[in-house]
């Protein structure tokens, strides 16, 4: 399993890369603070095979930033996840190719059996 976190909350995406370390032996998680540095992580040779994109985050200017992901990088499998969202943010990102969408209060166990639906294919 090889993941890319992309948010710019510190404690958030550290968090939960160790969780998913933790819960899935032999993964291997990335991590970026913005939407350059998770360009420049791709760009170094990092294909993974989830890419999770926080919404709000600099260098995102809304749902721009998954489109300029989706453009460049057509077969990297994205998931956005936000804090905050609107139906709105959800349909327009599912529409763009998002594979999946998940809110940051969503329980464990349920991010978990999401992203695995997303890498066996599915959405979520």
């Amino acid at each position: 399993m090889k993941i890319l976190i992309a948010d710019d909350h510190g404690l958030f995406r550290e968090t939960l890369q160790l969780y998913i370390e933790k819960s899935e032996s032999g993964s291997s998680v990335k991590i970026a603070r913005d939407l350059h540095e998770t360009i420049d992580i791709i760009e170094g040779g990092f294909t993974p095979d989830v890419l999770l994109l926080d919404l709000r985050m600099p260098g995102m200017n809304g749902l721009k930033g998954m489109q300029k992901i989706r453009a460049s990088y057509p077969n990297v499998n994205v998931a956005l996840i936000s804090g905050v969202s609107s139906y709105h943010d959800i349909q327009k990102s599912m529409d763009m190719g998002a594979k999946g969408f998940f809110s940051k209060t969503v329980s464990a166990q349920t991010f978990m059996r999401g992203l695995k639906d997303i890498m066996a294919g599915e959405v979520f």
